[in-house]
């Protein structure tokens, strides 16, 4: 990949190592930047050039200085499988992963530290992920052949009034969760790619379920529905 003035390279190799590059006489620029134990899978350049990123099969992110080749931040870890795709911020502030395991994650690279929970939905591997030029929507192309556009604004939104939210996954065997574990609801099969929740867009063929969830009590409290529920009074 090129930096953004075109003038240097970027590489990632099975050797397990980045390296970097002038464009124009082909000269190696720093040493290896090694910290990677497995193949790496992606590098980028951040917008004002001043740092490389790289996923790996090792399932972590590295961000590096770009002109000393130094570690930026320490090994961004969260990812339970390999890491496909990486991209910056436009304002070189934020960096988005996807990942084999079929999240998606925010960093912040002045702490170093995952914003929000995974962004989950897809349900194979996310191969590429890019921001919007404003930096305010995640778009994520996946091997479920759907793409999903994320609004950045919902990442840190919790469960509100019993609204799944876009952390929340459907496990193996399709119980729709809460971001800690608690079982919402199961959802069929033929829905799971193209369930909808707040703050993300689904763009692709796959059958589409959305859920009315206006009246829907979960957990300990789910004896309150039938304070309001036309069903019960009916009954």
């Amino acid at each position: 990949m090129f930096s953004p003035d075109g003038l240097r390279i970027v590489s990632g190799s099975n050797d397990q190592t980045v390296r970097l590059w002038d464009a124009e006489t082909g000269n190696q620029v720093l040493p290896p930047l090694r910290g990677h134990t497995n193949w790496v899978s992606v590098v980028a350049f951040s917008p004002d050039g001043h740092y490389i990123a790289s996923g790996s099969y090792d399932c972590t992110v590295m961000v590096w200085d770009a002109m000393t080749g130094e570690q930026f931040v320490p090994p961004l870890e969260g990812h339970r499988a390999l890491v496909c795709s990486i991209s910056f911020s436009p304002d070189s502030t934020h960096l988005v992963s996807g990942s084999g395991d079929c999240t998606i994650r925010l960093w912040s690279l002045n702490t170093g530290v995952q914003i929000g929970q995974p962004l989950k939905g897809h349900t194979d591997w996310v191969r590429s992920v890019a921001f919007s030029p404003d930096g305010r929507y995640i778009v994520s192309g996946s091997n479920d052949k759907t793409v999903r556009v994320w609004n950045v604004a919902y990442l840190n939104e919790p469960l509100t009034n019993g609204l799944p939210s876009c952390s929340c996954s459907i496990d193996d065997r399709g119980w729709l969760s809460t971001p800690w574990g608690d079982p919402l609801f199961w959802i069929p099969p033929q829905f799971r790619t193209g369930f909808e929740r707040p703050g993300v867009r689904i763009i692709g063929q796959c059958e589409r379920l959305t859920v009315d969830t206006s009246r829907f009590v979960h957990g300990l409290e789910w004896t309150r529905v039938a304070e309001c529920g036309p069903l019960l009074d009916d009954a």
